[in-house]
C-alpha cells in the first residue's frame, strides 16, 4: 500500500464528498478545531445526525473499494471544522 493523495477540505458547512484518487483502497480521516460528521451510504449528514470522528481521534476507513470511498459524505459537527484525508492503495 502506498500513500496516493492527501485532501483538506475546509468549509464543512454543507455536506461535501471526498475527492477519491483511482485506485484508492481506504483512507485516514483526521478531523481539526471541530468534530466532523459523516455518512457511508451516500446520504448527507447533519451536525446531529452520522458517524463522529472526534478532534484528535483519528479514524481510519477500511473500505475495499473506491466507489465505497466515494459515497463518504462529511459535515461539520460544529462551525470551524475541517478534515484532513490521506488516501492509500495501489498507483
Amino acid at each position: 500500500m502506498a500513500v496516493l493523495s492527501k485532501q483538506r477540505i475546509q468549509n464543512l458547512v454543507t455536506a461535501k464528498s471526498l475527492t477519491v484518487p483511482a485506485g484508492a483502497q481506504y483512507a485516514w480521516l483526521s478531523a481539526e478545531a471541530q468534530d466532523v460528521m459523516f455518512q457511508l451510504d451516500g446520504s448527507d449528514p447533519t451536525a446531529t445526525r452520522g458517524h463522529r470522528i472526534r478532534v484528535a481521534a483519528d479514524l481510519a476507513t477500511v473500505i475495499d473499494d473506491e466507489q465505497g470511498l466515494r459515497a463518504i459524505r462529511v459535515i461539520e459537527g460544529a462551525g470551524g471544522a475541517s478534515l484532513n484525508v490521506t488516501y492509500f492503495g495501489t498507483a
